[in-house]
């Protein structure tokens, strides 16, 4: 494949990607065609060992709507044995004006005692929860089952507030390391930690900035299957008659209104994106005005405002 790739290399995609690394690549919609023909002129061109078989595992993730996917514009369907198919619905209530979360208190009446449950939005009544991924049997009753239209299937399902979570890559709390380490480190790790404090600023004000109404409570669910359509829809997967029926006997939602009463009208989504902009605001000036020269109380300070921002993104 990297053969082929160098002799391609006027290609935009080409110069975006590293040719010596072919493992993950990000191709424009209108390269990805050429670049899965190549993918196949490579295998074609491989000896297969006696006793082997070859396989093409085919990956569409992220690309959000509410339109279905057609399988046989990507791959030919009589050649697909199985699929992991991932899909989610929101529960929006913005034409009532209100944002919503997950009811701690709901949700712990159907799961077990495995799986991981945290705080949402920083409120202690709310959370957000994954089901166990160690190999077992998931820990959630068959209610949880039966929101998939196949409960067999079912692979993992999570709850929580569909509000902004980019993940920053590289150090924990480098703000705080890069104030509270002054001097002992070699200069090259105190070079990369100013990196990641300042990459690890920039990711916490964009996730601010990106708060915006309504906050939706969101259901997604991974199902393994091996009944092969063309046409997929996440409501092939989800049964939402079964969702409703579930909110409607357990208080699985907290409501939470948009705009505040009285003559001080609060509107919620704004207040919280201006808090978490503020605290921002306060961890770039402790950053700046006290990188590399320690002292307790901007070492402990930054280090409260990083835990305070990774929890209210629920970011553990």
């Amino acid at each position: 494949m990297t053969e082929k790739l160098k002799s391609n290399q006027k290609r935009e995609s080409v110069k975006k990607n590293r040719i010596n690394d072919v493992f993950k690549w990000t191709m424009s919609p209108g390269g990805r065609s050429w670049y899965l023909d190549l993918l196949d002129s490579a295998i074609e061109s491989v000896n297969v060992p006696p006793g082997f078989e070859q396989f093409k595992f085919s990956c569409r993730f992220g690309e959000r709507g509410v339109n279905e996917i057609i399988l046989s514009d990507y791959v030919d369907t009589s050649t697909v044995t199985r699929m992991s198919i991932h899909a989610a619905v929101l529960v929006d209530l913005s034409h009532l004006g209100m944002n919503a979360v997950w009811s701690r208190n709901g949700l712990y009446r159907l799961i077990g005692n495995r799986g991981q449950i945290w705080k949402s939005l920083t409120l202690s009544e709310s959370c957000n929860f994954q089901s166990n991924r160690d190999g077992k049997r998931m820990a959630i009753t068959p209610a949880l089952y039966e929101l998939a239209y196949h409960p067999q299937t079912l692979q993992f399902i999570q709850f929580y507030v569909d509000t902004p979570h980019m993940y920053p890559s590289g150090r924990y709390n480098p703000t705080n390391g890069s104030i509270l380490t002054a001097g002992p480190l070699h200069p090259k790790s105190v070079k990369h930690l100013h990196k990641s404090a300042t990459e690890y600023i920039s990711i916490m004000e964009e996730n601010s900035t990106k708060i915006t109404f309504p906050m939706c409570p969101r259901v997604e669910i991974v199902c393994l299957t091996t009944d092969i359509s063309d046409a997929l829809t996440a409501t092939d997967f989800i049964n939402l008659d079964k969702l409703m029926a579930l909110m409607n006997k357990e208080s699985l939602l907290i409501p939470i209104s948009e705009k505040g009463n009285g003559d001080f009208q609060l509107y919620f989504s704004q207040a919280l994106k201006e808090v978490c902009l503020c605290l921002c605001g306060e961890l770039k000036t402790l950053y700046e005005m006290n990188s590399g020269l320690g002292g307790y109380f901007p070492s402990w300070k930054s280090f409260q405002i990083e835990c305070a921002r990774e929890l209210f993104f629920f970011l553990w």
